[in-house]
């Protein structure tokens, strides 16, 4: 099985690996060789007492079983709707900033 890794220097701590899709995964150490062997031995260690499964989700229904005729302005009344509103846009014109759009 093969896991990708992310491994970064630290100048005053030597090297952190960091096992990515296991973020608890971690493993500090003096030179990048020893981050990676522990890294290894910490994913060999968790595998040998889990299994990886693949779950299937039925995908025949839809997500909401109305239509939009039957859900639209459905929050029309809400309180907080207006505030959401507010909050996605300045998420989107901080993200879109951040990308230079």
């Amino acid at each position: 099985m093969t896991y990708k890794v992310l491994v970064h220097n630290h100048p005053s701590n030597g090297y952190k690996a960091t096992a990515l899709g296991l973020p608890d995964y971690v493993v500090e150490a003096a030179t990048r060789e020893a981050a990676l062997l522990g890294i290894r031995e910490a994913i060999s260690g968790i595998l040998a007492q889990s299994e990886i499964v693949e779950v299937d989700i039925p995908t025949d229904a839809p997500p909401i079983a109305a239509t939009s005729e039957e859900t639209f302005g459905m929050l029309r009344d809400d309180p907080t709707f207006d505030d959401f509103v507010a909050e996605v846009q300045h998420y989107r014109a901080v993200r879109n900033h951040a990308d230079g759009i």
